[in-house]
């Protein structure tokens, strides 16, 4: 997981109790669920996982010859070879994690460190915002809306929009 438990606590504004690590409480652990519910949202959404790391892939290269990593942004390329042959020819968008090579059909064998060392801050808020978003719909499963007296609710479907704001700026773009 990119962020902590500790980092959402302090965006909701809870007390972090004083306990080990081995010691969660049931919402914690709810917490957690949540925390990691919302990153993978936000990786289907962008398109890529951002977990920093080294990385190796074995993808097929299609027609079009722009191959898309499961990592990015990508850092750099330790070794790239093109059915068990070392290449430099290929284009790569670091942002992105694609890399414009044409050898349709043929595989790729590759190894390259890709994601956020430190993830940006304003990633972490669209994560924290929709894990936010779960923790405040518990009860509401299956609900558009509910009305009582003069009070009445809305329940937003998807991501919560300013979440999906903030997401624009690292969504991948497909070429």
């Amino acid at each position: 997981m990119n962020v902590t438990l500790e980092e959402f606590k302090a965006y909701l504004q809870l007390e972090n109790d004083e306990q080990t690590p081995e010691e969660l409480t049931p919402e914690d652990e709810l917490l957690l669920s949540l925390l990691d519910s919302a990153e993978k949202q936000v990786i289907n959404y962008i398109g890529y996982d951002f977990t920093y790391g080294l990385h190796k892939e074995l993808l097929t290269i299609p027609g079009s010859g722009y191959v898309y990593l499961s990592f990015a942004p990508v850092e750099e390329i330790i070794t790239l070879k093109v059915n068990g042959v070392d290449t430099k020819g290929y284009e790569l968008f670091t942002r992105d994690g694609v890399i414009h090579i044409f050898y349709p059909g043929c595989f790729l064998d590759i190894e390259y460190t890709a994601g956020f060392e430190e993830i940006p801050e304003d990633l972490k808020i669209a994560i924290f915002i929709i894990a936010e978003s779960l923790y405040n719909l518990r009860g509401t499963a299956g609900m558009t809306s509910e009305k009582l007296s003069t009070y009445s609710a809305q329940y937003i479907s998807g991501l919560p929009p300013v979440a999906e704001t903030i997401l624009l700026n690292y969504k991948r773009i497909v070429i």
